[in-house]
C-alpha cells in the first residue's frame, strides 16, 4: 500500500509539472477584441462580398434602365451611283445619275408612350439625259417633327416605366438582402466570440478546481504525518485530481476548437502561431426580462427579410400591369409635319425650308390583333403566380419569424432562471464545503466527503456559466430580430 501510495505521488507530480496546454506552440496565443474580429469580418466575408457585388449590379441595372428617358440621336449618310443606257427613243431616261442623301434625327420617348422625333434631310439627285447629253440636278431639303403615340397597348407611364420601376425595388431588395446578410454573418461571429469567451472560463474554472484539490492534499498530507488522517485519504485525492486534470485537457482542447471555429468564420488568419487566442471580455451578465409579443411586433417591422420580400411584390405588381397590357389590341397613331424645299441648288432648297415655300403632312394609323393570343395570356398567368408565390413565402417567413423569436425569448427567460438558481447552487456549496470541513476535522466526515463539496461547487460555476453564454447568445439573437445588431456594434454598409 505504502508503495501503491509513492508510486500515484509521483506520477501526479511529474503531471502536475509539466504545461497542461495541448499546443506548446501556441503558449502566448494573441489576444483579440469582439470589434477587432468584426472589423476583419465585414471587409473579408466572401458572402458579405458576394451581397455587395450584388448589389453594384443592381445599381448598374437601375443605371440602365434609366436609359429609356435619353435622347436618342441618330445620324446616316447614304451615296449611289449608277451608269446605264437607257432605251432608245426614251427622252425622260438618263445613263447615268447618282444620289447623295444625308439626315439627321433625334428622338425622345415620352411618359404617356408616344416618341416625338426631329428630322432633318437633304438628298442631292443628279441625272445624264440620254437624249441630249444634259445633267439635271436637284437638291431636296426636309425638316418635319414626328409624333407616334399607342392608344391601346403600351400606352400610359406606368407601362413605359415599368422596367425602370422594377429595376429600382430589385435594388431596394437587394439592399435589404445585404442587410440581412451582414446581420447573420456578424451574429454567427459573435455567438463564436462568446463561445471563445466561455471555452476560456470553463478552462479557468478547472483549473482553480484543481487548484483546490492540490490544496486538499498538501493538507491531507499533512494529516496524514501527524497521524490524523488515514494514509488511504491521499488516494481520494489523487483519484479527483487526476480526474481534474483530464478536464483540463479537454477544456483545453474546447479552447483550440472554438478559437479554429471563430477564426474560420471571421476569416481571422489559421496557421502556426494563430490558432488559439484569448479575449479581454468578461462574462458579467445582468440579465434581463423580454416579453415575446413585444419582441415580436418590433421583429416583423424591423425584418430585411419581409421589407425585401414587399419590394419584390411591388415589382411583380408591375409585372402583372404590364402582362395585362400586352393583353390590348395594338393600336398606334402617328403625326409628321414639316417644310420642304427643292431647288437646283442646295441654297434655294435651303431658302425654300427658311420661306416655307412647301410643306408637307402625314397622318397614320396601325392595328394589329394577336388571334387566340396565347403569349400574353401566358405571360398573365405566369406573373400572377409568382405574385402568388411570394405572398406564400411572405406567410412563411412571418412564421419563421415568430419562431425564432419565441426560442429566443424563451431562451434568454430560461437562462436568466438558471443563473440565478446557478447562483443559489454556488452560494449554498461555499456553505457546505465550509461544514464538510468542519466535519472532517472532528472526524465525522471522510476527505472524500469534502471533495464531493468541492466537485458539487465547480460543477455549479461551471453551469453559471453556461448560462450566461446562453442568455448573451439569446440576447444576440433578439438584438438580431429587432434590427439592433449592425448599430449596436457600429457596423455600417
Amino acid at each position: 500500500m505504502l508503495r501503491t501510495c509513492a508510486f500515484v505521488a509521483i506520477l501526479l507530480t511529474a503531471l502536475l509539472a509539466r504545461e497542461p496546454s495541448g499546443l506548446a506552440e501556441d503558449a502566448t496565443p494573441e489576444t483579440l477584441q469582439l470589434s477587432e474580429v468584426l472589423a476583419v469580418v465585414v471587409q473579408s466575408s466572401p458572402t458579405l462580398a458576394t451581397a455587395q457585388i450584388n448589389q453594384s449590379i443592381a445599381n448598374a441595372q437601375v443605371l440602365q434602365t434609366a436609359g429609356i428617358d435619353d435622347i436618342l440621336l441618330q445620324a446616316n449618310g447614304t451615296y449611289a451611283y449608277q451608269s446605264d443606257e437607257s432605251v432608245d427613243g426614251n427622252v425622260t431616261g438618263s445613263d447615268k445619275s447618282s444620289r447623295v442623301a444625308a439626315d439627321v434625327t433625334m428622338s425622345k420617348l415620352l411618359s404617356t408612350g408616344g416618341t416625338l422625333s426631329l428630322h432633318a434631310n437633304t438628298t442631292r439627285q443628279a441625272a445624264t439625259l440620254s437624249f441630249n447629253d444634259t445633267e439635271l440636278t436637284e437638291y431636296k431639303t426636309q425638316l418635319s417633327a414626328q409624333f407616334s403615340q399607342p392608344l391601346l397597348r403600351g400606352r400610359g407611364n406606368a407601362v413605359t416605366h415599368a422596367t425602370q420601376r422594377q429595376a429600382k425595388h430589385n435594388l431596394g431588395a437587394v439592399a435589404l438582402e445585404l442587410q440581412a446578410s451582414a446581420r447573420n454573418e456578424v451574429q454567427r461571429v459573435i455567438e463564436a466570440y462568446w463561445e471563445v469567451v466561455w471555452a476560456h472560463k470553463d478552462l479557468a474554472i478547472r483549473k482553480s478546481s484543481l487548484g483546490l484539490a492540490i490544496e486538499r492534499r498538501r493538507l491531507t498530507d499533512s494529516s496524514v504525518k501527524l497521524g490524523s488522517a488515514p494514509r488511504t485519504a491521499l488516494l481520494e485525492v489523487d483519484q479527483i485530481m487526476a480526474t481534474n486534470e483530464e478536464d483540463i485537457l479537454l477544456a483545453e482542447q474546447r479552447v483550440t476548437e472554438r478559437s479554429l471555429e471563430l477564426r474560420r468564420l471571421a476569416g481571422l488568419e489559421i496557421g502556426p502561431g494563430h490558432l488559439d487566442f484569448t479575449t479581454e471580455e468578461q462574462l458579467n451578465v445582468t440579465p434581463s426580462t423580454f416579453d415575446v409579443n413585444t419582441v415580436l411586433t418590433a421583429a416583423l417591422a424591423a425584418s430585411p427579410e419581409l421589407a425585401a420580400l414587399s419590394k419584390r411584390g411591388k415589382s411583380a405588381r408591375i409585372a402583372i400591369l404590364v402582362a395585362r397590357n400586352t393583353n390590348k389590341d395594338k393600336l398606334d397613331v402617328s403625326l409628321s409635319a414639316g417644310p420642304l424645299g427643292t431647288d437646283d441648288q442646295l441654297g434655294g432648297s435651303l431658302a425654300g425650308v427658311a420661306t416655307l415655300k412647301g410643306y408637307f403632312v402625314g397622318a397614320g394609323i396601325n392595328y394589329e390583333r394577336s388571334i387566340g393570343n396565347n403569349a400574353a395570356n401566358g405571360r398573365t398567368i405566369e406573373a400572377r403566380e409568382r405574385r402568388l408565390q411570394l405572398r406564400v413565402n411572405e406567410r412563411e417567413l412571418r412564421a419563421e419569424i415568430a419562431v425564432s423569436v419565441s426560442r429566443a425569448v424563451q431562451s434568454a427567460n430560461i437562462a436568466k432562471k438558471r443563473m440565478a438558481l446557478s447562483q443559489r447552487a454556488i452560494e449554498l456549496s461555499e456553505m457546505n464545503i465550509e461544514a464538510e470541513r468542519r466535519r472532517f476535522e472532528s472526524g465525522k466526515a471522510t476527505n472524500f466527503d469534502v471533495l464531493q463539496r468541492q466537485e458539487e461547487q465547480k460543477q455549479a460555476r461551471l453551469r453559471y456559466a453556461r448560462a450566461e453564454v446562453d442568455y448573451l447568445r439569446a440576447t444576440i439573437a433578439i438584438q438580431a430580430l429587432r434590427g439592433e445588431l449592425l448599430s449596436g456594434y457600429g457596423i455600417s454598409l
